[in-house]
């Protein structure tokens, strides 16, 4: 009898230790599905406070595809174009509105579709966000000068102009761009174009009142020679040497985007002109990338942006002399041409310092921007 309740309590007891090892495991799932559910309500959150600090770029495109024979090198522009990915690009020089309609075509068919708008005087803007607020105006010589609005999908807008004016007086026209951009207060504002306007023109420092260059061919080697003298002798009949910067994208100062990276891409041989390539980040300040703070030097040939402009002290004759070219009364970036001419010619005298004059401060026997950067610095406090 004794043997058989002891029995009893044996496989009692084995029986209570099963249910509580049950139970343990029992509540270990459930503390394990209890967390899992925890995690998957508050990932979400994570994911919107990590967007929130995800970098919005833009990437803007200025391309002049040139109207001769253009449906022969159609296939190459649209591929080129798709393998950049450009969100904007400013075309001139599409002709026909079959030209127009082969290139969206071919954009759609490799996987870059694009809203846009084309005028009959051989101007398309493209974009890959819907065109909103899209006019046009006739310029100084009766070319259309385009502009639209456009609304990111994190609700900031910018608005983009685009312009191609005649080649024998585009001064006019591009003069007349600089009244028209007025009218919007956007300050995301950024003129894109075949201007036929290099940095030597004499409308070119107007623009640089309230713009700057996104590709500046005064301090960048990357940002210089936008014309294609090899298709322009062939395709359009052009002589001599034709190589200068008068495909531009400017910025506006008081932009709350800064430049990342520009170039003009000479690898992209199918026109006479090379596409100018901006890219943009948003940053959230209207701070103006053409002035810094005091003693931060800024004017290196790698810099896109342009240089500090940098004023005479108001106790000071307002007196530049020939350097002072525009007559501001200040040495500024605008006067780099005329500093490296004036200079540049004691690079031919030997008895001079350096073989290239006392001005060359590197001693590599040439004017360059780093010559000019010493320049401003040591003579930053008057003219």
């Amino acid at each position: 009898m004794m043997n058989s309740f002891n029995k009893y309590n044996r496989k009692r007891m084995g029986s209570s230790v099963l249910i509580v090892f049950l139970l343990i495991a029992l509540l270990i799932i459930i503390l394990l599905i209890s967390q899992s559910i925890r995690n998957q309500s508050t990932a979400p959150e994570l994911s919107e406070a990590s967007d929130s600090f995800a970098k919005e770029e833009i990437t803007l495109m200025s391309f002049n595809v040139l109207y001769k024979k253009l449906e022969q090198r159609m296939n190459e522009i649209t591929d080129y174009i798709a393998s950049k990915q450009p969100d904007f690009i400013c075309m001139q020089e599409i002709y026909t509105n079959n030209n127009y309609k082969t290139l969206k075509k071919q954009l759609k068919e490799k996987g870059w579709e694009m809203n846009s708008k084309q005028e009959l005087d051989y101007m398309a803007i493209f974009s890959r966000y819907p065109i909103e607020d899209y006019q046009t105006y006739s310029d100084a010589q009766d070319r259309r000068i385009m502009t639209f609005q456009v609304t990111l999908p994190s609700g900031h807008i910018v608005r983009l102009f685009n312009i191609h004016p005649n080649t024998k007086n585009p001064c006019k026209s591009n003069l007349e761009l600089l009244k028209i951009q007025k009218n919007y207060e956007n300050n995301n504002k950024f003129l894109l174009g075949d201007f036929n306007m290099s940095e030597k023109a004499s409308c070119y420092t107007n623009f640089l009142t309230n713009f700057y260059e996104a590709c500046n061919p005064v301090l960048a080697d990357q940002c210089t020679d936008s014309v294609n003298d090899e298709v322009w002798h062939k395709l359009s009949g052009g002589k001599g040497e034709n190589s200068t910067t008068i495909d531009h994208i400017f910025v506006s100062k008081n932009s709350e985007w800064k430049v990342v990276e520009a170039y003009i891409d000479h690898n992209m041989k199918s026109s006479d002109h090379f596409p100018v390539i901006a890219k943009m980040e948003y940053t959230g300040t209207t701070t103006d990338p053409t002035v810094t703070q005091p003693n931060t030097p800024t004017l290196t040939q790698t810099e896109v942006i342009s240089a500090t402009i940098i004023p005479s002290p108001s106790n000071l004759q307002p007196s530049c002399g020939p350097i002072d070219t525009n007559s501001n009364f200040q040495v500024d970036i605008t006067d780099f041409s005329s500093f490296k001419e004036l200079y540049g010619k004691s690079c031919s005298n030997t008895t001079a310092i350096g073989d290239c004059g006392s001005k060359d401060t590197d001693e590599n026997e040439i004017i360059d921007i780093n010559d000019f950067k010493n320049f401003i610095d040591k003579y930053k406090n008057g003219c």
